[in-house]
C-alpha cells in the first residue's frame, strides 16, 4: 500500500514530466518535428504523442527554439 509520501513524490514528478503533445502545442511544433529533432541531438523519445519528457528536454527544446522570418518557430 502506497503512503502519502510515495503519492506525492509520483505526483511530484509527473508534474515535472510534460507529455509530448503539450510541449509541441506550447511551443508550437509538431509532434514529429520535436521527436526527429531530439533523436539527431542524441535523445530516445517514445513518439507517442502521450509520451512524457523529462523537464531537461523540454529547457533543451526551449533553448534551441528560434522565430523564421516568416514568424513561426523552428528548432536549431
Amino acid at each position: 500500500e502506497w503512503g502519502r509520501q510515495e503519492v506525492e513524490k509520483v505526483t511530484d514528478n509527473v508534474a515535472l514530466t510534460p507529455r509530448l503533445a503539450w510541449v509541441a502545442g506550447n511551443l508550437g511544433i509538431g509532434v514529429f518535428s520535436i521527436v526527429e529533432f531530439l533523436e539527431k541531438n542524441g535523445f530516445q523519445i517514445d513518439k507517442r504523442p502521450t509520451a512524457r519528457i523529462e523537464l531537461e528536454t523540454y529547457e533543451f527544446l526551449k533553448k534551441h527554439l528560434k522565430k523564421s522570418p516568416k514568424g513561426n518557430y523552428l528548432l536549431k
